[in-house]
């Protein structure tokens, strides 16, 4: 599933490492969170990005793409208890 974030002013300045790993549902390793930053399933603004240490800005879109969590090398298997359209 799609997941999508805008950057609030508050989170301005975070690392897209720190980022993510706040805004997830599940909890993953920097390990696991960097893999699927190198497959190429995060977006900033409609662009790809690879980069953990990258800064995020007030209303950059933040976008995962389908398959993050079913990818083998982002840390394993997850088991989603929950999920909805946010």
């Amino acid at each position: 599933m799609k997941q999508v974030w805008v950057v609030a002013a508050a989170e301005s300045g975070l690392k897209l490492l720190a980022f993510l790993q706040k805004k997830l549902a599940v909890k993953l390793s920097n390990r696991a969170v960097k893999k699927i930053l190198e497959q190429g399933y995060c977006l900033i603004n409609g662009r790809v990005e690879r980069f953990a240490a990258k800064t995020v800005a007030t209303d950059d879109e933040i976008t995962l793409q389908p398959g993050w969590q079913e990818s083998k090398k982002a840390g394993g298997h997850l088991n989603i208890l929950f999920e909805d359209e946010y």
